[in-house]
This record gives C-alpha cells, sequence and structure tokens, in this order.
C-alpha cells in the first residue's frame, strides 16, 4: 500500500534538503506496474524493490540508495535484497525510517539523512563486500 504522506510530505523534504549538498547527486526512483493504452503491463523504475533515492556521492563516486519509509512502514522483500545487492557490490544502502508524521519527523529524518551521505562518503574506501541488515 503506497503511503500518501512518504511520497507527498517526506519524500520531497528530504530530496530538497539533499539537493543543496555538491557531494551528491541524487534521483528519484519511481518503480511500479503500470497499464498501457493497448492493455499490456509495463515496469518502470530502475527494479523491482529499487530505492526511493538513487545516486553518487563525491568524490568516490560510491553509489548511495536511501529507502524512505513512514512510521511503521516495513520493507518489502524484493527492497531488502536490493540492499542488500548493493551493500554486497559496494555501495551504500540503508534505509531512512521516519519516526512520526509530524514537521519533526521531517526535520528529523533530514538530519539522519545527511548524516547516511556523511557516512557514504567517510567510509568510501572500505566497502567491498559489507552486508546490511
Amino acid at each position: 500500500m503506497i503511503d500518501r504522506w512518504e511520497d507527498e510530505v517526506l519524500l520531497p523534504a528530504v530530496r530538497l534538503a539533499l539537493g543543496a549538498r555538491t557531494d551528491c547527486v541524487l534521483f528519484r526512483n519511481s518503480t511500479g506496474l503500470a497499464d498501457t493504452p493497448s492493455g499490456s503491463k509495463v515496469r518502470y523504475g530502475l527494479c523491482k524493490g529499487g530505492s526511493d533515492l538513487i545516486g553518487t556521492v563525491r568524490p568516490s563516486g560510491r553509489m548511495i540508495c536511501i529507502e524512505l519509509k513512514s512510521p511503521g512502514g516495513k520493507l518489502s522483500e524484493d527492497q531488502k535484497k536490493f540492499i542488500n545487492l548493493i551493500n554486497l557490490a559496494g555501495g551504500y544502502a540503508r534505509t531512512l525510517q521516519a519516526q512520526e508524521k509530524s514537521a519533526e519527523g521531517v526535520e528529523r529524518a533530514i538530519v539522519e539523512a545527511h548524516a547516511m551521505i556523511d557516512q557514504a562518503i567517510a567510509t568510501a574506501g572500505n566497502w567491498i563486500g559489507k552486508t546490511y541488515s
């Protein structure tokens, strides 16, 4: 089930805050299944389970993926697999779980998102083959 608060409040606020940084580039990765006019189905997005925000950090070029979740939101099995795959390949993939649906909850999520970027940069030299659960 899609959480409108996550897509309409949390995600835009985090994207705007991180977009002001010069040490990373992040893109919104919408994923899903859509109907075409002919009635067939087509998947869109990087892959099933792909994180909400995907990009790289400077100067290493290390891939970073952030999956945003509302309070109580859970990762799907595909999202867990994607996060572990990125980490095993040397990227930095994490889940950002908002603690509450409020302005304060958004602000705390933004602070946490900045910390994730900082951590991805700081650990860029020693990340090959690590898993994250």
